[in-house]
């Protein structure tokens, strides 16, 4: 992955604004900083670790009363294993301290294993569908996995697995569905959580093409995973990256849909009918690279003010967020481009998430009923915590994510401590439309992601805007 899109990537975590815009000691203070202690056994760096990582519940505002008490129980019970606990298993605890905090942002980002390295993984990437966690890319010597989709692990159903590990996470389900593929290419914290039985290999049993079988998976070293040719598994291999490490179920030059169809660029727009529609992808809220996201959107309403088109398809479908400030603005203008009854259609998933959450609110506020959403619920609710920094253990390198923004898009919360957007309406005046009014995100045609149809070449929510198009058509 280049330099740029990788430090491009660390920004998703928290919707954030120029640094000129307000003190940013109220949303981003800088996180305590610890070094490690030299000459220490490893139980005594892991209560090294514990007790610095205590400040979290002090720097995490997302905690409710009783969770921060249950929170800081929670740490308790680690100290009275004296430091003994393995890599995994401690930071699988940790985990699920900071996911009492119950909200998205609040996460912990794994750090290293005890001989600090990377924790090895299996050698497949696997992602949500409404079928369950499907294998979209593998890699030797397993390539041959990629299009199963996993029905168990060492003899543990899914449904069980994703029982085991939910309480690592917020409570947002969508969210919870699009982070489990992470851990379930960690063995070992699927072993911490008491799913994978064995000692270094993990048993999968797949389901292709209504055929069963079990194969016997055994991880590679964490760091060899370093490269990798895009962001989202659900992407085909890029035709101009020479790298063949993975092997991918989906090619570019394969019949795709529009979704796919361009996976080495991060911003899509073209149009649609011969200029009666017209799509626009944001695969992230932020720039990557040379890619600059606010120039790109300009220049693509630009072309959308020129064709009067009569509706847009806005698609933040696996758009984790960013920097909401890069396309407030100009996403808000969108309505008065179109025809005085042209449709906007916002294409939303589990994947949707942070500021391409207020990307959707944005979009639904300004058009009102001209803004249809179609596809499934984003990856929180209307009220979260976001902004903030990364309390960074000094031994295992774990970071843990705390929240100091409250963000609320269905009525002001002003008057709150923490509300992001007393700020945003006095400081950044020119973003508009705060405070956001949105009752709910809660799609307007319900469509699932299903991996018959990802195989397939089949987009089901376009599919949706096309049908709604031709209803419109037929009612004239």
């Amino acid at each position: 992955m280049p330099r740029a899109i990788a430090a491009a990537l660390l920004l998703i975590l928290a919707v954030s604004v120029p640094a000129s815009a307000y003190d940013r000691d109220a949303f981003y203070p800088a996180a305590p900083v610890a070094e490690p202690v030299a000459g220490q056994t490893p139980e005594q760096a892991q209560l090294q670790d514990l007790a610095f990582f205590r400040q979290y519940l002090d720097l995490e505002l997302a905690y409710a009363p009783a969770a921060r008490a249950e929170a800081a129980r929670g740490l308790d019970a680690i100290a009275a294993r004296g430091g003994t606990l393995s890599p995994a298993e401690f930071q699988l605890a940790l985990m699920r301290v900071v996911a009492l905090a119950r909200n998205g942002h609040s996460r912990l980002i794994r750090g290293m294993n005890a001989d600090g390295k990377p924790f090895p993984r299996l050698p497949f990437l696997a992602m949500r569908f409404a079928e369950g966690y499907c294998i979209t890319r593998a890699m030797d010597p397993v390539r041959d996995l990629a299009g199963a989709c996993i029905t168990a692990i060492d003899g543990m159903p899914m449904k069980e697995v994703a029982a085991r590990l939910r309480d690592t996470s917020g409570d947002n389900d969508e969210h919870f569905a699009a982070e489990l593929r992470t851990l379930l290419s960690l063995p070992d914290f699927l072993r911490a959580a008491g799913i994978a039985t064995r000692a270094d290999s993990v048993e999968i049993a797949i389901a292709r093409n209504g055929v069963a079988e079990k194969r016997i998976v055994t991880p590679l070293p964490g760091e060899v995973f370093g490269a990798d040719w895009t962001v989202l598994p659900i992407m085909p291999k890029p035709a101009v990256v020479a790298d063949d490490t993975w092997s991918s179920l989906l090619k570019a030059g394969d019949q795709l849909p529009l979704y796919l169809r361009h996976p080495g660029q991060w911003f899509v727009a073209e149009p649609l009918e011969n200029g009666r529609g017209y799509y626009v992808q944001l695969k992230q809220n932020t720039n990557v690279g040379d890619a600059m996201i606010g120039d790109f959107l300009l220049e693509a309403f630009a072309r959308i003010r020129q064709l009067t088109p009569e509706y847009v398809v806005v698609d933040v479908r696996f758009n984790s967020g960013g920097d909401l400030t890069t396309t407030g603005k100009t996403l808000a203008t969108l309505p008065g481009l179109l025809a005085p009854d042209g449709r906007i259609y916002v294409l939303t998933n589990g994947g949707t998430f942070s500021a391409a959450i207020t990307s959707a609110n944005i979009l639904k506020q300004a058009g009102g009923n001209r803004t249809r959403l179609i596809g499934e619920h984003p990856g929180d609710a209307q009220r979260f915590w976001a902004e903030g920094s990364r309390l960074c253990l000094p031994n295992s390198k774990a970071c843990a994510q705390f929240t100091r923004g409250l963000h609320d898009y269905t009525r002001s919360c002003a008057g709150e401590a923490g509300c992001y957007y007393t700020v945003l309406a006095r400081d950044v005046p020119q973003l508009g439309l705060i405070p956001l009014a949105v009752n709910s995100l809660t799609p307007d045609v319900p469509v699932p992601f299903t991996f018959a149809d990802y195989v397939a070449g089949k987009d089901l929510a376009m599919e949706a805007v096309a049908a709604e198009e031709a209803r419109r058509k037929a009612r004239r």
